[in-house]
């Protein structure tokens, strides 16, 4: 059930995207990531303790609000980090991903690498399934700052399967894409919080059978 929380406040005096990227102070602060990390992974943002990662982290008050704004700057700079590991591990595994295979094959090797990615370090798991029960507000402000849109990171797959006709013509070509976002942005309620990778795989092997076969007999 989604909690109820104060509204986020974003600082209007504060510039967080000038974190982002290879200027993110995160990035060298391996200490504050991985307290920061913890933090977000016990507890939801309203209720993480910024007070208590500062003080393991050893930093004066001063020196974080100047350099990352407020909690929620902490939270999107963590946030930057993360999608930087994701790109960089994904970019090294491609190889292993035979794009020139059919749709459905494709989605497989994609989810298996996702899951490797996830739990290379299991609190990546934990945090992006602890993402989908956040403040709506939060969830927002997540997006704006960080668009993703499965739908058209998978269109030009999507296009190729349909013009092959490896996807029955009766169902649009955009319902098939927002079936598999919500899919993809909902896997981990398929899932326990002591599942592994091999398990987490299992389970996606066994969801795209019913999107290729479905589940009559």
């Amino acid at each position: 059930m989604m909690r109820m929380t104060n509204k986020i406040k974003e600082s209007s005096r504060f510039n967080y995207k000038s974190n982002f990227g290879e200027n993110n102070p995160l990035l060298t602060n391996t200490k504050l990531f991985d307290l920061a990390l913890d933090e977000f992974v016990t507890n939801d943002f309203q209720h993480a303790s910024l007070n208590d990662i500062l003080k393991k982290a050893d930093i004066a008050k001063s020196s974080f609000y100047y350099q990352y704004g407020d909690k929620l700057g902490l939270y999107l700079a963590m946030m930057d980090v993360i999608i930087q590991k994701k790109l960089k591990f994904f970019n090294e595994r491609m190889n292993n991903v035979d794009l020139k295979a059919d749709f459905f094959t494709v989605i497989r090797q994609l989810s298996k690498e996702t899951m490797d990615f996830m739990f290379m370090d299991k609190r990546l798991y934990h945090f992006s399934n602890q993402m989908m029960y956040q403040d709506k507000e939060l969830l927002a402000v997540v997006i704006k700052y960080f668009p993703y849109d499965v739908n058209a990171s998978f269109k030009p797959l999507l296009e190729r399967a349909f013009k092959e006709k490896l996807i029955n013509q009766k169902y649009p070509i955009e319902l098939v894409g927002r079936v598999l976002q919500v899919l993809l942005s909902n896997i981990d309620k398929l899932l326990d919080e002591h599942a592994t990778a091999e398990k987490a795989y299992q389970t996606l092997n066994l969801v795209f059978d019913v999107l290729e076969k479905g589940i009559k007999e």
